[in-house]
């Protein structure tokens, strides 16, 4: 490599070299040969390292993964596809990363283990820091504009608050000057993920407000309920991330006052069919259209 005006240039016989070094390891690429070296160094595989795994509830954790060259920078809310060999069979599953990109290059998947899934319970109880993943690129337009609006609306139920929180996170590091609302919703207190997290960061900062629904106590949360929550509702542009029932209420709450260009949906739902890449719910998104499926939790 050599240096012109700031701009670093490859040598002028880069292509030979590199033509040359694919004569010399086919049938593989050089990059395979990296990647054997070290996984984390493959482009053609993109690999990552889980560098830690922390429990948010009994039955949820995140874990923070460094991923290998090639891993490009996310926009908070975005999803990624995720392999995991178990039995010495490769698992494809899908999940929100609920971080915003980091100046370190660590990335975070929140797992909510499914009842009776086989991908999920695994990341969540069987997966030691060390592990190796293999990684998708970051898709989805659920996410927030280059600018962020002036006030926001959130409503979330479950592990929905995944990507959620990468936004929440990355207004956060900004100073949380959008006026920020979230409603989520969870089977009880002990159930509600980031439950510590969401509380420090509204200490912090006054912007951010948060309403806690425990459904099993208080029964689950209807449309009809927002705008006792919220008296601007209708002027907040609006994400939520849900299971399908909640966030066809929302659609149609918000589509009954002609504003369903204003809410944004990333569905999920549990399901016990392990046969399909959506074994573990689906997650799509929408931007005022129908949501459509996407591989999910």
């Amino acid at each position: 490599m050599h240096l012109v005006r700031g701009i670093i240039r490859p040598p002028r016989n880069a292509s030979r070299l590199s033509a040359a070094a694919r004569r010399l390891t086919t049938p593989l690429l050089p990059e395979d040969c990296l990647g054997m070296i070290n996984p984390l160094w493959s482009t053609t595989r993109p690999r990552g390292r889980v560098e830690a795994v922390r429990a948010e509830t009994a039955d949820s954790a995140t874990l923070v993964i460094r991923p290998g060259r090639g891993w490009p920078r996310h926009r908070p809310g975005q999803w990624a596809r995720v392999g995991v060999e178990i039995d010495g069979a490769l698992h494809w599953r899908a999940f929100s990363l609920s971080s915003p990109p980091r100046p370190n290059g660590r990335i975070t998947i929140t797992v909510k283990a499914a009842p009776d899934g086989f991908v999920s319970p695994h990341l969540v109880r069987h997966t030691p820091p060390g592990a190796l993943v293999h990684l998708g690129l970051p898709h989805g337009e659920f996410v927030l504009p280059a600018v962020p609006p002036r006030r926001v609306l959130f409503v979330t139920a479950g592990s929905g608050i995944a990507p959620v929180m990468a936004m929440l996170a990355h207004l956060a590091a900004a100073g949380m000057r959008t006026d920020t609302l979230l409603i989520h919703t969870a089977p009880t207190r002990d159930d509600v993920i980031f439950r510590g997290a969401l509380r420090a960061m509204a200490a912090r900062f006054p912007k951010l407000r948060l309403y806690e629904r425990h459904t099993r106590e208080h029964g689950r949360l209807r449309a009809a309920e927002i705008p006792g929550l919220c008296a601007d509702w209708a002027r907040r542009p609006t994400w939520a991330c849900a299971p399908p029932g909640l966030l066809a209420d929302l659609t149609r709450h918000w589509d009954d006052h002609g504003i369903g260009t204003a809410l944004r949906t990333e569905r999920f739902q549990t399901s016990v069919d392990e046969a399909t890449p959506t074994s573990e719910g689906a997650a799509g998104r929408t931007a005022g259209a129908p949501p459509s499926w996407k591989p999910g939790y």
